[in-house]
C-alpha cells in the first residue's frame, strides 16, 4: 500500500493511496469413499451392527486445489475548510478483486460391484465410542491391499471458478455549523452512489479413460507414493494411501489420447456462471447537538438499490446446442433508515447512552444469481439436486433498540461497560436444503434429469432443493459486558507496558420459520449467529515492539438451515488463540506478523440431532509482511 498526502494550509488536506494484496495457497485432501451399490442391505442389520457381503466400491481420491486472491484499488479524498467553519469532505475508491480456485480430482476405484462379488465385503459397529463413525473390518484385505486392481473412476475432473468483483464509489459529505445561543448545534448532509459488478466463470471437464486402456497401465499401484497412513480408530482402520499427484498427473499429460473429454461436462461448465450489477445511490441529512453533558445525533438516510442478474438455465429446446438459454432478472427497492443517539455524562467517569435505529443488509451476490434451477443427479449415491438464486431477495431490515452505560475510573486507563439490545428483523436470507424421499426422476447425458418417468431409465431419488429465501420476522435480545485496560500499571508500576481487553456477549433469539406446509418451527439460534461470544486479550508495547495475544470463544451455532432439523448443519462450540506482533524497524519500515488459530483448534459439526458428524482440520495460518511510509 502506497499513499500521498498534500496538505498545503491548515485547511485543506487531499490524498491518493493505493493498495495490492496477492494471496496463493496449495492444498491437497487425500480421502477413501466407501459405498455400495443400489438394492444392496445388510445382512443380519442390528441397530449398531450389521454384514455388507456384496456389491461394494471403494474410491480412493486426491483433491488439490491452488487457491489465488488478488486485489488492487485506488483511492482519492480531501477535508476542507470553508468559510472558517464549515467542513467539506469528498472520497471516490474504483477497486477490483479477482479469486480463482483450479481444482484437480483424480479418482481411482476398486469396483467390486458385481453381484456376487464378496471381495470388499465388511462388517460395521456403531457401539460405544463409535455411535458416530462405525468400525469397519474387512472380511478378507486381500483384494483391498491389491492396488493393481483400483482402476481409473472415472479418470481425471477439472473444476473451479473465476470471481471478479469491481467496484466504483464516490461520496460527498458537508458539515455546517450554527450559533444558537445554547450550545453546539450543526446540520451535516451527503450523497454517496456506488456500483458493483460480480461475475463468475466456472470451469468444468470430466475426463474418462477410454476402456481399451488395460488396467495393468492405469492402476493406483502406478501412482501410489512411498507412503500411507492409517485415520483413527474408528471409521476405517486400514492403510490409506497417497496419491502422488505428479506422477498421476504426468500420465495424463504423457498419454492424452486416452482420454475422453465427458461431452456432458460442458453444462457444468456453463449452468453456474452468471454475473450480479448492484447500484445504490443514498443521500442522508443529520443534526447534531451539545451542550454540557447532553449530546444529541440523528437523522435519517434514503438509499435506492437497482439490482440485475444474468445466467442460464438448461433447456430441451434443440436449437440451443450447448442445452442452455441465457436468462436475465431484475429487482429493485428503496429503504428509509432513520437514526438517533442520545449520550449523557451523569458523572465525570460514567457516560449514558441510548440509541434507536433502522439498518439494511442486503443478499449476497452469489444469492442474487439469476440461476434459479441447476439440476444435478449423482448416480455413485443415487441422489439429485436443485440449486440456484434469487434475484427477487428483499433485504434483511432491522430495527435497533441499544441502552449502554460507560465507567472510566480515575485509576486506570480504561472503561467498563455493559449493554442491553433488541432487534427486530425482517426479511432474514437463508438457504435452507429441503430434502424430499422418492422422488421419480430420469437422468439426461448432460448429468442433469427430468422429472418422472418410467421404464428401464427412470430412477427413485432423493431429492434436495437449496434456493435462498426470505424467512419470517423475529427479534433477538442480550446483553453486552466488557472492559478495556490499557495500561496494568495499578496493579504495579512494572507493568505499565501491558493492557488487557475482555468481552462477553449473550444474544438470545425467538426465530421460527414457516414451511412449505404451513407449519412453524422454532431455531436453536440464529443461522450463523452464536448465543454466547466471549473475546479476551493482553497486548504490550515495550519500546518500537507491539504484540498482542487473543482468545476468541463461539458456542455452537446453526450454520445450514434446512427442512427439518434432523438435517440442519449445526457447529459445535470452538475456542481459537491467536498472536500478532509488529515492530517498527525503523521511522518509516514496519515488521509484522500475525498467527491465527494456534493451537490448530478443527471445525467440528453435526448434522441435525448429532448422528452425522464431521471434523475439518483448519489448521494454522501463519502470515509475515511490511509496510512502508515513505
Amino acid at each position: 500500500m502506497s499513499k500521498l498526502e498534500w496538505k498545503p494550509t491548515d485547511d485543506a488536506y487531499t490524498f491518493v493511496q493505493g493498495f495490492y494484496y496477492d494471496f496463493f495457497e496449495k492444498s491437497d485432501r487425500q480421502g477413501v469413499e466407501w459405498d455400495w451399490r443400489a438394492n444392496t442391505q445388510p445382512i443380519g442389520q442390528t441397530q449398531y451392527t450389521g454384514l455388507v457381503d456384496a456389491k461394494v466400491r471403494s474410491t480412493p481420491a486426491l483433491v488439490t486445489w491452488d487457491t489465488t486472491n488478488k486485489l488492487w484499488s485506488l483511492q482519492s479524498g480531501g477535508e476542507y475548510t470553508l468559510f472558517d467553519r464549515d467542513e467539506l469532505s469528498f472520497n471516490a475508491l474504483y477497486g477490483v478483486g479477482k479469486f480463482s480456485d483450479p481444482t484437480s480430482q483424480y479418482r481411482t476405484g476398486f469396483d467390486a460391484t458385481a453381484t456376487g462379488d464378496t471381495r470388499l465385503a465388511y462388517t460395521y459397529d456403531f457401539h460405544g465410542d463409535n455411535e458416530n463413525f462405525p468400525v469397519r473390518t474387512l472380511l478378507d484385505e486381500t483384494a483391498y491391499n491389491d492396488l493393481s486392481l483400483y482402476g481409473a473412476l472415472p479418470g481425471h475432473r477439472y473444476w473451479g471458478s473465476d470471481n471478479t468483483e469491481t467496484t466504483l464509489e464516490a461520496k460527498i459529505d458537508y458539515r455546517k455549523p450554527f450559533d444558537i445561543g445554547t450550545g453546539d448545534f450543526a446540520i451535516k448532509f451527503g450523497v454517496k452512489a456506488s456500483n458493483t459488478k460480480r461475475e463468475q466463470d466456472q470451469d468444468w471437464v470430466d475426463y474418462d479413460l477410454n476402456s481399451d486402456v488395460p488396467l495393468s497401465e492405469y492402476n493406483l499401484g502406478l501412482f501410489v507414493g512411498s507412503t500411507s497412513f492409517t485415520l483413527p480408530t474408528g471409521t476405517h482402520n486400514y492403510p490409506l494411501w497417497i496419491t502422488d499427484q505428479n506422477a498421476i498427473q504426468g500420465y495424463f499429460d504423457a498419454h492424452p489420447e486416452n482420454f475422453t473429454a465427458r461431452a456432458s461436462s460442458i453444462s457444468n461448465s456453463i449452468v453456474d456462471d452468471f454475473t450480479v450489477e448492484e447500484s445504490v445511490y443514498s443521500g442522508y441529512v443529520q443534526a447534531e447537538y451539545e451542550a454540557g453533558p447532553f449530546e444529541f445525533i440523528g437523522g435519517v438516510r434514503y438509499e435506492k438499490t437497482e439490482e440485475k442478474s444474468t445466467g442460464f438455465r438448461p433447456t430441451t429446446d434443440t436449437a440451443d446446442d450447448d442445452g442452455f438459454v441465457s436468462i436475465s432478472d431484475s429487482n429493485s427497492y428503496d429503504n428509509w433508515l432513520p437514526r438517533a443517539l442520545v449520550t449523557y455524562d451523569l458523572t465525570s467517569g460514567l457516560v449514558a447512552k441510548a440509541s434507536v435505529s433502522k439498518s439494511v443488509s442486503r443478499p449476497s451476490y452469489y444469492d442474487l444469481r439469476a440461476n434459479k434451477s441447476t439440476l444435478r443427479y449423482d448416480p455413485v449415491f443415487n441422489t439429485a439436486s436443485i440449486t440456484g438464486g434469487n434475484t427477487d431477495l428483499e433485504p434483511r431490515t432491522s430495527d435497533n433498540f441499544d441502552i449502554s452505560l460507560e465507567y472510566y475510573p480515575k485509576w486506570v486507563d480504561g472503561l467498563f461497560s455493559v449493554a442491553v439490545f433488541r432487534k427486530d428483523i425482517s426479511n432474514e436470507i437463508a438457504t435452507p436444503r429441503v430434502t424430499t424421499q422418492g422422488v421419480i426422476i430420469t437422468p439426461t447425458p448432460d448429468g442433469a434429469f427430468t422429472f418422472g418417468g418410467t421404464g428401464a431409465d427412470a430412477v427413485t431419488v432423493d431429492l434436495t432443493e437449496s434456493i435462498p429465501i426470505n424467512l419470517d420476522t423475529y427479534k433477538i435480545e442480550g446483553f453486552e459486558i466488557g472492559t478495556v485496560l490499557n495500561d496494568l500499571s495499578f496493579i504495579h508500576p512494572t507493568l505499565g507496558f501491558l493492557g488487557a481487553s475482555a468481552n462477553y456477549t449473550y444474544v438470545g433469539s425467538d426465530a421460527t420459520v414457516t414451511r412449505s406446509g404451513g407449519d412453524t418451527r422454532k431455531l436453536p439460534t440464529l443461522i450463523g449467529q452464536p448465543e454466547n461470544i466471549f473475546n479476551a486479550s493482553l497486548f504490550a508495547q515495550y519500546g518500537k515492539l507491539e504484540a498482542r495475544l487473543a482468545y476468541n470463544y463461539q458456542s455452537e451455532y446453526l450454520y445450514t438451515l434446512s427442512g427439518s432439523p434432523a438435517d440442519d448443519d449445526i457447529w459445535n462450540a470452538r475456542g481459537i488463540i491467536s498472536a500478532q506482533l509488529r515492530y517498527n524497524l525503523t521511522d518509516h519500515l514496519i515488521i509484522q506478523a500475525r498467527s491465527n488459530n494456534l493451537t490448530g483448534e478443527p471445525i467440528d459439526s453435526k448434522t441435525g440431532f448429532g448422528n452425522f458428524r464431521q471434523e475439518r482440520d483448519s489448521g494454522t495460518l501463519h502470515w509475515v509482511g511490511f509496510t512502508y511510509q515513505f
